[in-house]
This record gives structure tokens, C-alpha cells and sequence, in this order.
């Protein structure tokens, strides 16, 4: 029916034309229904609707409606069935949306939008992308010129979405034009408001800036949000599919021009005192946290921004409003029913805070410290959750590995699930900062913080365990990370909890199974968190667990070091096992020498595994070594005061550090303590 009827005629083509309209009648009413669309994706007719579209067959515009109710359902199915189509409407969608000059510009921004959503991200070559550059190009046309929030919108959330498309060397291509055409466009044809928005933030301290940005705000209301917000949703698909990292060093001014709509937009929506106007903006909201953490990513692993001093600080301050709509925003939801808590736009503005949190906890802390005990309730309830914390959510795109992805623009009917300890999830490196600062670690223990994050620890335990999945052992690190300085700093209540010592008991019997070389840096922190944790407890029986355990313990931490010989001296060298993790757990390693020590006086059975194991053995051999060579005194003080502390607590090592050399390493030291427990024990 989309092929060229034979005849000539008037009256033939009108025939054609009315059998043409009425059979996509029929296709609209069967792609209106779940097994109508099933039929038209197993049938093929995608191909077919796709050339009627390229080619503007007659009747075309109800080929895209019918592509639209395909599209919006089966996005990523149809991708993997009929990618090559999908390829080619992509490319001349793009092609007529960089050349269009009237309201059709705004169409195909939302088209493309729904489109690029379902389309796998890829590192493709990017020279058979000839739709990025078009898009970049058409994008460019709205986000720079003086249009309202239903034309911006839209083409941000496209170049969000392209952002994420394509691999780094890709985006130098994409960006470079756009760069050029911001270098060219002249001071009418640059957008007012952000303009006014940076004089005022080059200008104006933080309390005149907020009435700039309001100013700001109210001159971006010129058009329609139906127009505006497919711009910012196809924006942040582009960010999704081209990344920002190699737009940042490239094109400053675009993907400055994209954080400052972005942030804008964000303050803009959730500061509305009207809850339920703010979530019908969900999908909006999306794709600027995606935007956000995007630039937040690429700003922590970046030494040296491509920006000049002003540029950075408007870079920063505009985040920093962005947080302040965020922030709330989620003040306003710890105020409603519980059952709004759920919704995807709570899960997305926790995650989005999260990334804020995991580089920086010195801004905003008033507002941060407000909502600390909300974000710790709604943490535990998502642990709580009867589904395995699997309730269905949805967020922004992940641009952390440690974390799963969640998606605002699902596709209906699919679910999006959460990690496996829900939005705590995205707080853990957040928590990390804080709980090694006295007041939010003050609001934080007064929340049970340590009871929530035990019961998260014991969830990715039991994953890591079955699956040794990557996400879950990064998640137990930062896990660690967080018991560490609670239990340096703020020992006296988490070591009294029952839920923490049941903890504790957990993780010692799983640190025997983890002798692989690859989770040594795991290894390292179950060791000390036990050890830490172990050394407040005074009536810690021997068991087969804990016997395990410190046997595991004292073989890790005994093996760091070992005596090299360079020359005519001879040094202390980390061991080649411990060589490439080095870097991320000797902090840790000195940690733990210290509190086995410290374990020592208060574990009777504890001295007789350093015989068993050979450690004392090996220490007594590198402590006879030192004075003809070249040692780290830190690390030698630490072998000292092991064989001092075994020595006085157990009769056996005494026996042993006499009859093998104890005596000489004493007095070659000048270790007095030890030479007097020795002498005493031997008279």
C-alpha cells in the first residue's frame, strides 16, 4: 500500500490515496492494542513504515503515529529486530531536523527523543553517525537561540541522550562543529537569559544571585512546555550516548550551555511548593540529574578542567542551586505519606544526590544535614522491602560502574529494579565523607545509621558470596569504609549493638573463603573491620569461626613485608602478592597490625595461632635483619610490639622466643620489654 499505485489518473490516485488512509486506519487501531503491536513487530511492517516515513509516502505522518505507538511500547525490541531500519529513519529524522526552520523542529526533537531511547549505546565509529552530527547541529539551533522551556527542554534531553551514544573519540567530531557555531552566533542570537543568569553569577555574591536566577527563569517562559521539555529529554539521550567527558575538553560553551539549562531547570521545577506539579515533571527531571551527573563525573576525574576561573566557578555555583532545588525537594517529600516515597522521582533525586555527595559534602551541609535522618529512614525501608529491595524504580542513567543502571524513559510495562540495598545504594560513598565528620556522624548515629548499613553489609555479603559480582564487592569496601570511622570514632555505640556484633560474626566466617588474589583489597578490609571491631569485645570465644578467622588474619597481615637485599643492604619490600594493591590497602595494613596487637591481652587463645602459622617465626627472622640494613621504623615498631604483647600474654611463645633467638633480637634492638618478660620468664 506505500508503493506508487501504477495508473496516472486523478480518479486512480484518489482511489489509491482512500485505500491508503483507510489501511492505516486499520494499522492505528491495531497498533492501539498489546497483541496488535505484537502482530505488527512479528509481521515485519516495521521496514515498510520506516521507507513510507524516509521517502514522505502518502499518508506518512500516520506511518510515524504508528511508529510512535511502536516505538514508545517495544523501543529496544525493535531496535534488536530491525536495527538497520531503525538506523535509516534515525539518519533521515536527523537530517530534516537540522534543516528545519519552523515549529516541525520541535516535532522531530521529540521523535527523536523516543527514537534514540530505545537504541542500545554502542562505541560504533562515529564516522557512520552522520545523524550525530545532524542532531548536534539542530540541538545547537534551539538550545542557543532566545526560546522558551517547550523548545529547550526537548533538545536538551536529545543531546543528553547522544551524550551517552557514542564512545570519547567520537564526540571530538560531534562537538567540534557545535563549538564553532556558538563561536559564530552573535550577542542577539545567544539566549538572554543565560546571559543575564552569568553576569549576575560573575557579579553577585550567592545571596543577590537567587533573584538573578529567578529573573532568569521567568525570561525562558516564552514558549509552551510541551515544546520546551522534549529539548532538554533528547539532550540528556544525547549525554546518555556521546558521553561529556571529550565535550567538556572540546566545546566548553556547549556543554556549559547544557549544565546551566539544566540547573536551571532543576531549581526551577522541584522548588515548586506543589508536590504533584513536580512529579507530573518527572521525565524532565530525568534527564537533567543525567545532565548533572554527568558533569559531576567527568569533574572528579578530570586533574585540570578546560575552564577558565570564572568559568569553574559558575560551573560549580550552578550546580550547587541545582542541589539546592534537590535537597528541597526531598525535604518536601520526607513531609508527605510514605507511599509517595516510592515514587521514581524520589529514587532518581536520591541517586542524583548521591553522585553530588560522593565528590562533595563542605557545600550545602545545612541543607544535606536537614534531610540526613529522611534519607536514612527511607534507606531502611527500602531494605524492607518484601521484593528483595527489587522494588520497580527509576532514575538516571548510570554512569557508575558500582551502581545498576535505572532509566526514567522505561518503556512501559518493563521494570527497572534497584540495587540490592535500594537507594542506600547511592548513598554509600556519600556516607563514607560524612560519618568521618563529628556532626552529620552525630545525626547520622542518632538515625541508627550503623543498624541500617549492618543490615545493607549483610545483603551484599550474601550477593558477593553466591555470585562474587563486581557491584557488590565495591559496595562492601565503601561499606567497610563507613564502619571503619564509626568504629574509630564513635566506638562505644556501634560496638554495643547486637545487630553490628551479629555482623561481625558474619564476615569472619566469609573471610576464609576469599583467597583469591583478585578480592585482596576486599580481604583487607574484612580483616581490619573484624579486628576493629574485634579488639572492644573482652569475652570473644574461641570457635571454629573465630579460630578460622584470626588464622586468615594473622597469615594476611603477617605476609605484607619481607626482607630484600640491594647491594650491600638489605630492606624491607612489600611482597610480590601484595605488590599491586599496595596502593589501596597500606593504610589499612598498618590499621590492622595495630589492632591485633591490641587483641593480643585479651584473647588468651590468640598468641598460640602466631606460633601455628609461623608468623612469629618469620618476624623474629626480619627483626634480626634490621640492624644491618635499611627499615621503615613505623613498620618495625609495629613487628616490635607484636612479639612484645605475645611474649607477656602466652608462656609457650616465651619458651619459643628463648630457644630461637628472642633474646638476641632484644638486646640488638634495645628492645628492654621484651628482654625483661624474657630473662623474668626464664629465671
Amino acid at each position: 500500500m506505500w508503493f506508487p499505485f501504477p495508473s496516472d489518473s486523478p480518479e486512480d490516485q484518489t482511489t489509491h490515496n482512500s485505500m491508503v488512509e483507510d489501511c492505516y486506519q486499520c494499522l492505528l487501531a491495531i497498533g492501539a492494542t498489546q497483541p496488535g503491536r505484537t502482530q505488527l513487530i512479528a509481521r515485519d511492517s516495521v521496514p515498510v513504515l520506516c521507507q513510507a516515513v524516509i521517502k514522505k509516502m502518502y499518508g506518512y505522518a500516520q506511518a510515524m503515529q504508528i511508529m510512535r505507538q511502536l516505538l514508545v511500547e517495544h523501543g529496544r525490541e525493535l531496535w534488536n529486530k530491525h536495527g538497520d531500519a531503525l538506523t535509516q529513519l534515525l539518519t533521515a529524522m536527523a537530517k530534516e531536523f537540522t534543516d528545519a526552520d519552523d515549529i516541525s523542529k520541535f516535532v522531530l526533537c521529540e521523535d527523536l527523543g523516543l527514537l534514540l531511547s530505545g537504541r542500545d549505546k554502542d562505541a560504533g565509529d562515529f564516522l557512520h553517525y552522520n545523524w550525530a552530527e545532524d542532531v548536534l547541529n539542530g540541538l545547537l539551533d534551539i538550545l542557543g537561540s532566545y526560546i522558551g522551556p517547550e523548545q529547550r527542554n526537548p533538545a536538551l534531553e536529545l543531546a543528553s541522550l547522544m551524550l551517552d551514544h557514542l564512545s570519547p573519540e567520537q564526540r571530538n567530531l560531534a562537538l567540534e562543529l557545535a563549538s564553532l557555531m556558538l563561536d559564530h552566533l552573535s550577542q542577539e542570537q545567544r539566549n538572554p537569559a543565560l546571559e543575564l543568569a552569568s553576569l549576575m553569577l560573575d557579579h553577585l555574591s550567592p545571596e543577590q544571585r537567587n533573584p538573578a536566577l529567578e529573573l532568569a527563569s521567568l525570561m525562558l517562559d516564552h514558549l509552551s512546555p510541551e515544546q520546551r521539555n522534549p529539548a532538554l529529554e533528547l539532550a540528556s539521550l544525547m549525554l546518555d550516548h556521546l558521553g561529556i567527558e571529550w565535550a567538556m575538553s572540546c566545546n566548553v560553551k556547549f556543554v556549559l550551555l547544557l549544565v546551566n539549562l539544566a540547573c536551571v531547570e532543576v531549581r526551577m521545577v522541584l522548588e515548586d511548593p506543589d508536590i504533584k506539579q513536580v512529579f507530573l515533571k518527572s521525565s524532565l527531571m530525568s534527564a537533567c540529574y543525567n545532565i548533572l551527573e554527568s558533569a559531576i563525573m567527568f569533574a572528579s576525574v578530570t586533574p585540570d578542567l578546560p575552564l577558565d576561573p570564572k568559568q569553574i566557578e559558575q560551573f560549580v555555583e550552578s550546580l550547587q542551586g541545582a542541589y539546592v532545588g534537590v535537597t528541597f525537594f526531598l525535604a518536601q517529600v520526607a513531609q508527605q505519606p510514605q507511599d509517595t516515597w516510592s515514587h521514581p522521582l524520589v529514587t532518581a533525586s536520591v541517586r542524583v544526590l548521591g553522585a553530588w555527595l560522593a565528590e562533595e559534602t563542605s557545600a550545602l551541609r545545612e541543607e544535606v544535614y536537614r534531610i540526613l535522618p529522611f534519607l536514612i529512614k527511607l534507606g531502611s525501608l527500602s531494605l524492607d522491602d518484601p521484593e528483595d529491595q527489587s522494588k520497580v524504580a527509576a532514575g538516571v542513567s548510570s554512569l557508575s560502574e558500582g551502581m545498576e543502571e535505572l532509566d526514567l524513559h522505561t518503556e512501559p510495562g518493563k521494570e527497572r529494579y534497584l540495587p540490592k540495598s535500594g537507594v542506600l545504594s547511592f548513598l554509600l560513598p556519600g556516607l563514607c565523607h560524612l560519618t568521618a565528620e563529628t556532626r552529620p556522624r552525630t545525626i547520622l548515629m542518632q538515625a541508627q545509621v550503623h543498624q541500617v548499613l549492618a543490615r545493607c553489609l549483610q545483603l551484599h555479603l550474601s550477593s558477593f558470596l553466591s555470585t562474587k559480582a563486581h557491584q557488590s564487592e565495591m559496595a562492601l569496601r565503601t561499606l567497610c569504609g563507613i564502619f571503619l570511622n564509626l568504629l574509630v570514632l564513635s566506638p562505644e555505640q556501634v560496638t554495643s549493638d547486637p545487630t553490628v556484633a551479629g555482623l561481625l560474626h558474619r564476615i569472619m566466617g566469609a573471610v576464609p573463603q576469599l583467597g583469591c588474589p583478585e578480592h585482596t583489597v576486599l580481604l583487607a578490609n574484612f580483616v581490619v573491620l573484624c579486628l576493629m571491631q574485634a579488639r572492644h569485645v573482652t569475652d570473644l570465644q574461641e570457635t571454629e569461626v573465630t579460630r578460622q578467622f584470626f588464622s586468615t588474619a594473622v597469615e594476611f597481615l603477617g605476609g605484607a613485608y619481607h626482607v630484600t637485599r640491594g647491594g650491600e643492604q638489605q630492606h624491607l619490600s612489600v611482597s610480590p602478592a601484595y605488590t599491586p594493591h599496595w596502593d589501596s590497602i597500606s593504610e589499612l595494613w598498618f590499621l590492622g597490625m595495630q589492632a591485633l596487637v591490641s587483641c593480643i591481652p585479651q584473647l588468651p587463645w590468640l598468641p598460640g595461632i602466631f606460633l601455628e602459622t609461623g608468623l612469629l617465626k618469620n618476624v623474629v627472622a626480619l627483626l634480626q635483619d634490621i640492624p644491618g640494613g635499611e627499615f621503615d621504623l613505623d613498620t618495625v615498631d609495629l613487628y616490635q610490639n607484636m612479639v612484645v604483647e605475645v611474649a607477656k600474654h602466652d608462656g609457650r611463645c616465651q619458651q619459643w622466643l628463648q630457644q630461637n633467638g628472642g633474646l638476641e633480637v632484644a638486646r640488638s634492638l634495645g628492645m628492654e620489654e621484651l628482654l625483661q618478660c624474657l630473662l623474668s620468664a626464664q629465671s
